[in-house]
């Protein structure tokens, strides 16, 4: 039932293992409150037998998850959209249909399937669009992005045109869901999600493309050298790096941030922070919400740290200077 679900999110889940059989209807996991018997965990261990017992937990605290959301916000799925997807089905032929019935055994639970990927899909819009009321396009960065990928390559105008499209909105879709722990990156470690990740070299090209909807470091710098290093782990949607740029002067200016779901779990609101102490000035950018976490810091007082940052992040804060 899951399964519509799975392939877009993961989530890490968890359980203790038990010396002896559990009562079927026993409690396997709460999820906010709401019970997971051994009875689900074992009728979806038989229907995906291919797959994981942690993907499978995964499927099921995804599932929950989404669907406690979507009753948050007062989502609902009429059963007219429920029999518009299923009459969608058997126009592409009733094989595909069986298929379904097949692998759901009713179609009742082929219903239910159906009725969980549309409240996703209504979340994802909410959530998208949340990020489209928040944010702008910072066109200065997006624009050198585009002229700098185009550069390196042979493509028509219809390509070029399609491609400085594709950058102007992919960003739009980064926004984040689910999952907690500390968050905190220094130049070498990036801790989130409950993991460790250690940050491997990069090269530019390579971080432009992983990164250009975050961070976008132009080919054109008057920086004299800059050391890059990245981490990312896709399963559970997290992305951190850290870029240390030396100025002409010598003076070194050190960008990193983190990229992921539940920062609300150690920051609470949207916020910048300038602070110094005897050796250094930091600047943070957080958006919670939106799972972006950035920090600027340098030796020299001289050097506007907020102003180099937003040089290089793709938007900003609707409302913001």
């Amino acid at each position: 039932m899951f399964l519509l679900l799975l392939l877009s999110i993961s989530l890490l889940s968890s359980c203790s293992e038990k010396s002896s059989e559990p009562a079927l209807d026993e409690v396997l996991l709460k999820i906010n409150g709401a019970d997971v018997t051994y009875t689900e965990y074992n009728n979806l261990k038989k229907q995906y037998d291919g797959l994981s017992e942690l993907r499978i937990l995964e499927g099921i605290v995804l599932e929950r998850a989404v669907l406690q959301f979507a009753e948050g916000l007062s989502l609902l799925v009429s059963e007219e959209e429920i029999e518009q997807k299923i009459r969608e089905l058997k126009e592409l032929g009733y094989t595909f249909y069986d298929i379904a019935i097949q692998e759901y055994r009713t179609e009742e639970a082929l219903k239910e399937a159906y009725r969980n990927r549309i409240l996703y899909t209504k979340v994802k819009e909410d959530i998208i669009e949340s990020f489209r009321e928040r944010v702008i396009p910072n066109e200065a960065v997006i624009s050198q992005r585009t002229h700098d990928y185009l550069d390196r390559f042979h493509l028509s105008g219809r390509e070029r045109d399609g491609y400085r499209n594709d950058v102007f909105h992919t960003f739009e879709e980064k926004a984040a869901l689910f999952a907690d722990n500390i968050f905190s990156i220094s130049e070498d470690i990036m801790i989130a999600g409950g993991f460790e990740y250690r940050l491997l070299p990069s090269e530019r090209a390579q971080f432009q493309d992983s990164f250009g909807d975050y961070f976008y470091l132009s080919d054109k710098t008057d920086y004299e050298a800059a050391e890059i290093k990245s981490a990312a782990d896709p399963d559970y949607m997290i992305k951190g790096f850290s870029v240390v740029l030396t100025e002409p002067s010598g003076i070194a200016v050190s960008f990193s941030s983190i990229i992921a779901p539940g920062l609300t779990t150690a920051y609470r609101h949207n916020d910048s922070v300038l602070t110094a102490d005897e050796s250094s000035y930091i600047f943070e950018y957080i958006l919670p919400e939106l799972g972006f976490y950035y920090r600027a810091e340098t030796t020299d007082p001289d050097i506007d740290l907020e102003h180099r940052l937003f040089e290089c992040v793709p938007f900003q804060l609707k409302g913001a200077s």
